[in-house]
């Protein structure tokens, strides 16, 4: 029984550091694209979307706009990434 308890009690306080970790990282994304003006509204845009830039900050704070708002999970995808470029061309 107090066995339990502790682990809840663990369970807890590792929660409320995952909570702080993330209200952190938004309000230091925020600060980050801050200064970016967008001309697009995310709710505006339909999917599949290509979207092709010279600036890549302003595609990130489109796709953070539109997480946060349709509380979706979104993944990364480096087009940079070796491993990526490996996994394809071995799937083919």
């Amino acid at each position: 029984m107090i066995e339990e308890l502790i682990r809840k009690i663990e369970h807890y306080h590792e929660f409320k550091m995952l909570q702080e970790r993330n209200r952190f990282y938004r309000e230091y994304i925020e600060y980050l694209y801050k200064d970016i003006e967008l001309s697009i509204e995310p709710l505006q845009i339909n999917f599949p979307i290509v979207i092709k830039t010279n600036y890549q900050r302003a595609v990130d704070k489109i796709v953070l706009r539109l997480n946060q708002i349709s509380k979706n999970t979104f993944t990364l995808i480096s087009l940079e990434d070796e491993n990526l470029e490996r996994e394809s061309s071995r799937k083919t």
